[in-house]
């Protein structure tokens, strides 16, 4: 998971499905989200990929699975070498947010957050003290404004205090988790929105402390249609 993580991080290229001119094909450890159904591999926009070389488990090809793909475009053909991936835990929101019920959060580090295919894709790394039974729930809440046209998206990452802020970094360890959280129904289709994303980080001072950080952004600088 850290050697996923690892590629993610050292400057993974966003790959954008797009015709590539044919004097111009080849790209080097692309990151895109895939879904494997019917036996093809295809990213979001539907481009379809075909593994000519598989340097992972192979075992990204289960019906359905949706994952995180480092990889190397050959040809213009998307014929491609499967380097690394990320297996995704997709979820529908946990419901509204309501500041008196909804759960405080744990901070996370978000290595990605983006909405593509109907869904949330959050990548985040949290720390955990190993041995307990801590379950580290992580859930999304939403908040739909109409009037306003944003639509509020909230993570929350439930881990009962276990994180950097609270306890030292000797007690714990990190793992790296991929969510996609399903956006079906939260607005009528064919409604624009602006989204934004709230949740709390885990950030460090120049004293080497930690600290936890509210996050609120949008997503995107103009509204996106459902």
């Amino acid at each position: 998971m850290r050697k996923i993580l690892a590629i993610l991080l050292s400057g993974a290229l966003a790959f954008a499905s797009c015709t590539m001119p044919e004097t111009i094909y080849k790209v080097t450890n692309a990151g895109d989200y895939m879904n494997f159904k019917g036996g093809k591999l295809a990213n979001d926009l539907g481009t379809e990929f075909t593994v000519t070389e598989d340097l992972t488990d192979t075992k990204w090809q289960v019906e359905g699975n949706r994952f995180y793909a480092v990889f190397d475009v050959l040809n213009i053909n998307y014929d491609i070498t499967l380097k690394s991936y990320m297996n995704s835990t997709v979820k529908v929101p946990a419901g509204e947010i309501d500041e008196e019920k909804t759960p405080a959060s744990d901070p996370v580090q978000i290595a990605d957050c983006s909405i593509s295919g109907g869904y949330l894709n959050v990548i985040l790394t949290y720390y955990y003290k190993p041995g307990t039974e801590c379950p580290h729930n992580t859930d999304l809440y939403y908040l739909d404004d109409s009037k306003e046209g944003t639509l509020t998206l909230r993570l929350v990452h439930e881990g009962a205090g276990e994180n950097l802020v609270n306890m030292t970094a000797d007690d714990l360890k990190s793992t790296s988790v991929f969510f996609c959280f399903s956006l079906a129904g939260l607005v009528p289709s064919g409604d624009m929105r602006t989204v934004f994303f709230e949740c709390e980080l885990l950030a460090q001072e120049s004293t080497g402390k930690y600290t936890s950080a509210t996050k609120n952004a949008a997503l995107y600088t103009q509204q996106i249609q459902f």
